[in-house]
């Protein structure tokens, strides 16, 4: 029974590392619609220096908002993936880097990130996204 869990485990956390690489790589192709598709309807997107964005909407308009940031680029990655004993929530621990395009050159941000995802019916999806700037 144990490697079974192990096994489930080791498949869900390759999902959710799937899924982190997605979401940039449809902020590179600035594609909203597909970013926002690892999101809960009723999640929330906690991003320094602005209020909670909660829900799809908002979550939405929060992406959109980055894409059209002139030079963006994201680079991110887990640190740690643990999982609850149900196997139904996880928490994924990472750092991120944030570059967008300036009169000068390019600005960078780093910083590290949690997120908690919730497996519905089969599928991950963020619940909460908390995202932390070192500056």
């Amino acid at each position: 029974m144990q490697n079974q869990q192990c096994k489930k485990t080791e498949s869900d956390e390759q999902m959710i590392r799937h899924l982190n690489h997605a979401v940039i790589a449809n902020l590179s192709a600035g594609d909203v619609a597909a970013i926002i598709t690892v999101y809960d309807t009723n999640a929330a997107l906690l991003m320094p220096g602005a209020p909670a964005f909660v829900g799809i909407e908002a979550i939405s308009a929060a992406w959109q908002g980055l894409v059209d940031t002139p030079g963006i680029s994201l680079e991110a990655e887990p640190v740690e993936i643990e999982f609850s004993e149900s196997g139904e929530m996880a928490m994924d621990r990472g750092w991120y880097r944030l570059t967008t395009a300036t009169a000068g050159g390019s600005t960078v941000d780093e910083g590290k990130y949690l997120v908690v995802w919730r497996k519905t019916d089969g599928q991950w999806k963020m619940i909460a996204d908390m995202i932390n700037s070192n500056a």
